[in-house]
């Protein structure tokens, strides 16, 4: 088999004879028509770029398309710069490329607009809105400078406008910068009267093909209805029933599987007017078919959301439907040649991720990040982005302490799962029901994060939510907790920001267990305490030799002291 070095691999799609950064540099230096200090900050700028993506810059194509991904991975706080100083680098490498004919430059001024468009974007700057000459500027002078009149733009310029900011953007990503474009059109078409009256249409990436409930027939949506009360709804008479109710969560996401395999059927050829019923997907044969469409569209492989599918149609078929034995193994015989190859411990990915904490510098900014946050927010300068940053600060500082699941996080009730003892002493405490594998959690809280939870509590209302609402992470404008989403993505945009490194909140446990093993190796035990974790082979599975590193390091400084004894 032929083996091809990583290098070349990354760069088999650049035009051959593309110039590299050296190049520009090159010209750069031999240009005598620009000033010392002006050749100097362009040529900081592709050095910065080099230092960024650790190459020397002979090896980094002057191609945008190369270049867009790679810097669009990259966070000034990972390389110990402000966002203002990347930003500058980012601008200066650009402009050596323009200068080097390899981009063109940018149209930004009013006088390079043509009369309509000038007329139009004085309106949008009359707005003085935040949002809507950021996403538009680009999008405008794009068009004006393509001679295209304002009542005939249509949905092939925003895709021409997404194709030539991949030719010339070094930074930005242009399908969201064309979607913003879009965003902004439609916007000014409902609040600028002399705005052109088209709208453009938003391009949806969207990989998922579910349909709707009611996509589907009336029996058919009479046959989930039944089976979601079942679920909710045990008869606890019934030896083959659930012997208990299934959580809310767990109900909707046995109700997502269900229709997303109903589709696949579908999609594979099954005429939807005969899924009359939840019969028709425990059927073998329709079974195998559904799940033989899902392979495909994985590459032929299996992977944990198949072979769950393939479980809730076992499920199905087992405690719903109750189908003959002989069905059933057939059923059964399907989920196990689904299974996925088991990794021991956690995934490549998230190794790859948890291992960016052993640069001390990046674990100093992770956990001294809510103190940073809480301290850079300033409620008398403007109110509603302090409580904004406190509020992901205190996120932040309860999964360092407490490294819980990100749906307790989203739902903790001041009144049911903050348990003040006396005037300093506070728990955090969630009963087994709420809890995914039933174990009861409890946390005592660190009075820095008591008095910042306090802080916040006295100042954020009614900004934040309405007064009196129960939760601590609430939605804006009405008393019920904040979105798993939406709270997840707030905390991993700070992380990246603030520090510089992918992590979600589910790492958080990952996180803890780095910490903990490699300050108390083999006490396996009392990770599983700190986890939640119902069986010590959990823990086991996922850990087992997390403290190698630790291990090794201590290994190589025996090599060193012998060597220093000689």
């Amino acid at each position: 088999m032929a083996y091809f070095e990583r290098k070349t691999l990354e760069t088999a799609f650049v035009k051959p004879g593309t110039p590299m950064l050296s190049d520009c540099l090159e010209r750069l230096q031999q240009d005598a028509e620009l000033s010392p200090t002006r050749a100097r900050d362009l040529a900081s700028g592709l050095r910065g770029i080099g230092k960024a993506l650790n190459r020397p810059l002979n090896e980094i194509p002057a191609d945008p398309m190369w270049l867009q991904p790679r810097l669009g991975r990259i966070e000034p706080a990972a390389l110990s710069l402000s966002p203002k100083s990347w930003s500058n680098t980012v601008s200066n490498a650009r402009a050596a490329l323009v200068h080097s004919g390899i981009v063109q430059k940018r149209d930004s001024r009013r006088s390079d607009l043509s009369p309509p468009w000038r007329a139009l974007w004085e309106d949008v700057l009359a707005t003085k809105s935040q949002s809507l000459a950021p996403a538009l500027g680009r999008f405008v002078h794009f068009l004006n400078r393509l001679d295209v009149a304002p009542a005939e733009v249509c949905d092939a310029h925003t895709e021409a406008y997404r194709q030539a900011l991949a030719i010339n953007e070094l930074r930005k990503n242009s399908e969201d910068a064309m979607r913003q474009a879009i965003y902004g059109w439609n916007h000014a078409v409902g609040r600028l009267e002399a705005w052109p009256k088209q709208k453009l249409t938003m391009v949806n990436n969207s990989k998922r093909y579910t349909y709707s409930l009611e996509d589907f027939p009336l029996t058919f949506q009479q046959g989930v209805a039944t089976f979601i009360n079942r679920m909710q709804n045990p008869d606890p008479l019934d030896a083959k029933a659930l012997r208990a109710p299934l959580r809310p969560a767990t109900i909707r996401h046995h109700r997502a599987q269900l229709l997303r395999f109903a589709t696949a059927l579908v999609l594979s050829g099954f005429q939807i007017e005969e899924m009359t019923s939840l019969d028709v997907l425990v059927d073998p044969g329709n079974a195998r078919q559904g799940l033989t469409w899902m392979l495909k569209r994985n590459n032929g492989q299996s992977s944990p959301s198949i072979f769950n599918t393939a479980l809730m149609l076992k499920a199905l078929a087992k405690y719903h439907l109750q189908v003959p034995d002989a069905q059933l193994e057939e059923i059964a015989e399907l989920a196990r040649r689904l299974t996925p190859e088991q990794n021991r411990g956690m995934t490549p990915k998230n190794r790859t991720r948890l291992r960016q904490f052993d640069d001390a510098n990046a674990m100093r900014k992770l956990v001294v990040l809510p103190d940073t946050l809480f301290a850079a927010a300033n409620p008398m300068i403007k109110l509603k982005t302090a409580l904004l940053k406190i509020e992901v600060a205190i996120a932040i500082d309860i999964l360092l302490a407490c490294p819980i699941r990100l749906r307790n996080l989203a739902e903790l009730h001041l009144e049911t799962n903050l348990k003040r003892i006396g005037d300093e002493r506070v728990f955090l405490v969630y009963d087994s029901a709420d809890v995914k594998n039933r174990r009861m959690i409890e946390f005592e809280l660190p009075a820095s994060l008591i008095k910042k939870i306090d802080r916040y509590l006295a100042i954020r209302s009614p900004i934040m939510c309405p007064a009196g609402t129960p939760w601590l992470f609430s939605q804006r404008r009405v008393a019920r907790s904040v979105s798993t989403s939406d709270l997840s993505k707030r905390v991993s945009k700070a992380i990246r920001k603030e520090v510089g490194v992918d992590m979600n909140v589910h790492l958080f446990r990952h996180f803890a267990a780095k910490l903990w093993l490699e300050r108390y190796p083999g006490q396996y035990e009392a990770l599983r305490r700190i986890l939640g974790h119902a069986e010590l082979s959990s823990t086991l599975n996922a850990y087992a030799g997390f403290e190698a590193g630790t291990a090794s390091q201590l290994f190589a400084n025996i090599i060193e002291q012998k060597r220093g004894s000689q």
